[in-house]
């Protein structure tokens, strides 16, 4: 998705190939914005493209792994392309940069997620002949992190961080190393950008954080937490629904329940990352929150808020897990009835704490345990959806079914994908859904 000017051949091409979280694809979005202002235009595909881009994610290692497969599968075009580039962005370069531009990969550069807003100057280093590398701890500077920018990516939705980086240090998650300590933009440059996406026909913001609990936004009047964010956010003219992610159990308030509660732009959906059923593992994992507290916050979500849908994360396998342990975790997933949830199996990363604790668990037992947690999470899942068969829901319709045409696809407030007739209906607009029938995974009306 970047082209360049070229100091013979006129305009270059540049393609991005995203890989992991939703920070990783408004990063996305940031890459090629700075680099058409320098000169670069957009490819039509990887094969097209000059410059190719990896956006990329560390949280586990198959992500990682598949990264490295891909990168393989381009190595034959600088075999007979000399100008074709690749490089490497996001939180693998981050923590493996200068070893992958040293690599048989033949990556040209790299550069940490901190560092974006010198992109085009890496690459112009490449042209010049020179390798390059940027994965500095320092952060970008405020005047950087606090740039307004219009997702280019999605013409209904909006990704806006309001904080970025960790200080949590779970002890399995390389986040605060790749990612770096926690930062929260103003206020009111998160206003501001929401602003010029209402200008820009934007009818949701999604707000993103690895834990936007912890957002403390400075404004001229003191500091605003994440409460206050929404509330501000939700009188922005021309926005329609807000959504965020992630709320670390451990601190989120009863403050922020009941402005999901109050206000009404603000979607009636919550993901709240449980981990493990096992008080034993979550003490393992530096998570400080008992299954109890966890239990006591979605009983007050589920009180509080009306129809709200609440999501989890999983990890199973982690080392040690025993097989109570295990089945604490499976019965927190029947117990709890979350609407979704996304579970992993363990997967060390080299620099966090659990990295230095023997594995225990073959690779087939947690498969095994991944498998299990799996089948019953999508038993739950078909339960709660059977639920809303019969029931009216608002759907704000995102994209045509290009697998039927005359379809349309959308999402309700509770975040279920929803298929229904278009009925008129074109994406970007709010309508009212009757449920017919449903799986675990979608609705259809």
């Amino acid at each position: 998705m970047i082209r360049l000017l070229s100091l013979k051949s006129g305009l270059r091409s540049y393609y991005i190939l995203t890989y992991g979280c939703q920070m990783n694809v408004y990063d996305t979005d940031r890459m090629a914005g700075l680099m058409e202002k320098s000169g670069y235009s957009q490819a039509g595909s990887p094969e097209d493209a000059d410059i190719l881009i990896f956006n990329t994610c560390s949280v586990r290692e198959n992500a990682e792994s598949r990264v490295l497969n891909k990168l393989a599968q381009y190595v034959h075009i600088k075999e007979k392309n000399k100008n074709f580039i690749i490089g490497v962005c996001g939180c693998m370069a981050k923590k493996d940069g200068r070893r992958l531009v040293g690599s048989g990969f033949s990556i040209d550069f790299a550069v940490s997620p901190d560092n974006i807003a010198v992109l085009p100057s890496v690459i112009e280093e490449v042209y010049r002949g020179r390798k390059a590398v940027s994965v500095s701890d320092d952060t970008d500077d405020a005047g950087e992190f606090n740039a307004l920018r219009v997702s280019s990516s999605d013409s209904i939705r909006s990704y806006i961080p309001v904080m970025k980086g960790c200080d949590n240090y779970c002890s399995y998650c390389v986040v605060p190393y790749v990612r770096g300590r926690e930062v929260s933009r103003s206020l009111e440059s998160v206003l501001a950008e929401a602003r010029m996406n209402a200008e820009a026909g934007i009818k949701e913001l999604f707000l993103l954080g690895q834990n936007v609990n912890s957002y403390r936004g400075g404004h001229p009047g003191g500091e605003a937490d994440f409460s206050d964010l929404l509330r501000h956010l939700n009188e922005v003219p021309g926005i329609e629904r807000i959504r965020f992610t992630t709320s670390h159990p451990k601190d989120i308030s009863l403050k922020l329940i009941e402005h999901v509660a109050g206000l009404e732009k603000v979607c009636e959906y919550i993901h709240l990352p449980l981990q493990s059923g096992s008080d034993r593992i979550l003490a393992l994992m530096n998570r400080k929150y008992s299954m109890a507290r966890f239990r006591e916050t979605v009983e007050s979500i589920r009180e509080k808020i009306n129809d709200v849908a609440v999501t989890t994360d999983i990890i199973v396998g982690y080392p040690s897990e025993t097989e109570d342990d295990f089945r604490l975790t499976l019965d927190a997933i029947r117990d709890l009835m979350f609407d979704t949830a996304y579970m992993f199996a363990y997967s060390k990363r080299e620099g966090t704490a659990a990295a230095a604790t023997p594995e225990l668990i073959s690779p087939a037992e947690k498969s095994k345990r991944l498998s299990v947690l799996i089948e019953a999470q999508n038993s739950v899942s078909a339960m709660i959806n059977a639920s809303l068969v019969g029931k009216t829901l608002e759907v704000l319709a995102e994209r045509e079914n290009v697998k039927t045409p005359g379809q349309l696809m959308g999402r309700t407030r509770g975040n279920k994908m929803a298929v229904f007739p278009a009925c008129g209906a074109v994406p970007g607009e709010i309508v009212r859904v009757a449920v017919k029938s449903a799986n675990q995974a979608t609705l259809y009306g």
